[in-house]
Order: C-alpha cells, then sequence, then structure tokens
C-alpha cells in the first residue's frame, strides 16, 4: 500500500515537472517572439492567495506599445494572451490609466512600465 503510494507521488512530481518545462518553454518563446518587434519589458506580480500575472510589453523606440501579453493564474496550464486594450498605447498614457486595471494585473503593468522607464528613459514623469 504505502509502496504503491510512493509511486503514485513519484508519477504525479514528474507530470509537473514536464509540464513546467512546458510553460517556461511556452514564455521563453514569447519573450523571443516579442523581442523581435521591439524594446521589451516585464513585469510580475506575485499572488500569495490569488492569481498572480506576468506582463510583457513591447514598445518601438518611442514608447508606444506595438504588442502585450499577460499571463494569469495559478497553474502550469496558464498561457499567455493579448493586452489589446494596450497596444497602439504610449507608455506615458498607461501610466497615467493605471486605475483601469485590477489587482495583480494592475501591479504587473505598473512593473512593467517602470522598467521601461528606468531603463529606456522614455518620461520623466513616475509611475503610479
Amino acid at each position: 500500500m504505502w509502496l504503491r503510494f510512493m509511486i503514485l507521488i513519484g508519477i504525479l512530481w514528474l507530470v509537473q515537472v514536464v509540464l513546467t518545462y512546458f510553460q517556461v518553454t511556452h514564455y521563453n518563446k514569447r519573450i523571443l517572439e516579442l523581442k523581435n518587434k521591439g524594446i521589451v519589458a516585464i513585469g510580475r506580480s506575485k499572488g500569495v492567495i490569488n492569481a498572480g500575472a506576468i506582463v510583457i510589453l513591447a514598445t518601438d523606440e518611442d514608447g508606444r506599445i506595438v504588442d502585450a501579453e499577460i499571463m494569469k493564474g495559478i497553474s502550469v496550464f496558464a498561457r499567455f494572451r493579448k493586452m489589446r486594450k494596450l497596444i497602439g498605447k504610449h507608455i506615458e498614457e498607461v501610466s497615467e490609466n493605471l486605475g483601469s486595471f485590477r489587482g495583480q494585473e494592475r501591479k504587473a503593468v505598473e512593473k512593467a512600465v517602470e522598467d521601461l522607464i528606468l531603463k529606456n528613459g522614455f518620461f520623466s514623469k513616475t509611475v503610479g
């Protein structure tokens, strides 16, 4: 009985490792694809009880968002989805309208915008 339980735990652990590998592969693929579109920034927000969020923003050299994706969830099945409401907007506009986002999504967008501002100096206003 005990041996069967340990084998089951081992199989479940192995399945988790495989699924995590596929999620990390998907994450890296999305980053590389967005890097081909412009300057990339990543914002992460960990949830303790709630689902966390990861936002990837790609901008042109003027600070206009050319692509944006978000991954929210607590499982290895979470995948990136387009954030169409950000595409075409300038970083400054997104920074000034963070109130339109909620919870972990807002924190992740804010961190990605801060990353773009700090690393690339798109404008001098502070975020928030």
